[in-house]
Parts: C-alpha cells; structure tokens; sequence
C-alpha cells in the first residue's frame, strides 16, 4: 500500500517541520550586533514561519486522507473536522499580520487538536 513516494512524503513533511522549529529563533547571523529583539524578529519572520506551517499543515491533512482512504472510510464531518478546521487556521495563519490574531487563531489550533486528543482518548 505505502510505497517509495509515501516515506519520501513523510521525509518532506519531517523536514518542512524542521524548518518551522529552524525559522522560529534568531540564529549566529542574527546575533551578531549584540542583543535580539526577539518581538521585531517574530513580526519580521511570522509570514514565513506561518507560511511553512500552513505547508506542513497540508502535507499533514495529505497523508491522514491517505490513510482514511486506504481504511475505505468515507468522507465523514467527524474527517472535515479533523483536517479541514486545522487547515483553515493554518491558512489564516500564514495571512495574517497583526500578532494578537496570530496568538487568538494559534489557541484556536491548539484547542482544537486538545479536543481531538480528549475525544480520541490517546
């Protein structure tokens, strides 16, 4: 069922969340004037973190259709929820500037995923 193109899939996936954990703190190049104003940093790097998170967000949504499809399950508002709300805050995410709607839509992502996880009994 899986094959070559799937784990290379999840390699890209891995790899794009690394980049988001790799875009989300200044590094050397960054450092060198002395101090970091960590806030300037955020607002100057949220379009791409954001942006790379929407990416991973999608790949992610990719592979548990994938799965859903090979368990022959149908589309179901139980599988919207699950990867179209994650989706659609992940999109807005990467649109939006304003730091306060980021922090709002990012708890909005977490509390969703916190409910899955409560609803999933993991």
């Amino acid at each position: 069922m899986t094959g070559l193109f799937f784990f290379l899939g999840i390699i890209a996936e891995n790899f794009v969340l690394f980049l988001v954990a790799a875009s989300s703190l200044p590094d050397e190049d960054d450092l060198r004037g002395g101090l970091v104003d960590l806030r300037a940093f955020q607002q100057k790097n949220s379009t791409y973190l954001w942006r790379l998170f929407l990416l991973f967000t999608v790949m992610w949504a990719a592979h548990g259709v994938f799965f859903a499809v090979a368990a022959r399950q149908v589309v179901s508002l139980k599988m919207v929820l699950i990867f179209v709300v994650p989706l659609l805050l992940a999109g807005a995410l990467a649109f939006v500037r304003k730091r306060k709607m980021q922090l709002l839509l990012f708890g909005a992502l977490l509390a969703h995923e916190a409910w899955w996880t409560v609803l999933a009994r993991f």
